[in-house]
């Protein structure tokens, strides 16, 4: 079991999962047949576990961010090249949760950054979540527009000049003035001049 560094969840803080530390547990891949989902079409799936000392009180609804760097984790050389058949589901192993893929790179320096929306996430107990993969034969199975339901009125990652509006308001952005793309951030970000 490898476990996953974590900063600490609350109002107004965005969660993220990052390198290997305390807080999370990922659970190495397992075949399909020992898991509880229906979609028997996916050869693997990891456990993963939220320590609910990762959060200050209970949410509802929350996007939190999975960022795998593990450079020996089998999601990389089992799930599709562009990561479309990564699923996530609650503890129940059935209940497919909406998820935004920011980036996915599968070789070279191998990396996931991953939005899930998470039902519930307790300050009491563990959160567990299962990610799925291992299916050659399905499209992408994101969500993105469902990730960022509710009060969010845009949500730009800022991966290029163009700030893209993950949610289903539409509230794109044009840049204005010189942007410079960074490396800062999730997957990048861009300096703005003034």
């Amino acid at each position: 079991m490898k476990s996953i560094k974590a900063i600490r969840v609350g109002i107004g803080k965005t969660f993220i999962i990052v390198g290997l530390g305390v807080g999370i547990i990922l659970t190495p891949a397992l075949p399909s047949f020992a898991a509880d989902w229906s979609g028997t079409d996916w050869r693997y799936r990891q456990k993963i576990t939220i320590s609910s000392s990762m959060a200050d009180s209970n949410q509802s609804n929350f996007p939190a961010l999975i960022k795998l760097t593990d450079q020996s984790n089998p999601l990389f050389g089992n799930a599709q090249s562009d990561g479309d058949d990564i699923v996530f589901t609650s503890s129940d192993g059935k209940t497919k949760l909406s998820h935004e893929i920011e980036k996915y790179t599968a070789s070279g320096t191998k990396e996931l950054d991953c939005w899930v929306k998470l039902p519930a996430l307790s300050s009491r107990s563990d959160t567990i979540i299962y990610m799925y993969y291992g299916n050659a034969a399905v499209s992408n199975q994101e969500d993105a527009a469902n990730v960022w339901s509710g009060n969010y009125k845009a949500v730009w990652h800022m991966t290029g000049i163009d700030a893209v509006d993950s949610t289903s308001n539409n509230n794109h952005g044009t840049a204005y003035g010189d942007t410079i793309p960074t490396s800062s951030g999730i997957d990048g970000a861009v300096q703005f001049d003034g």
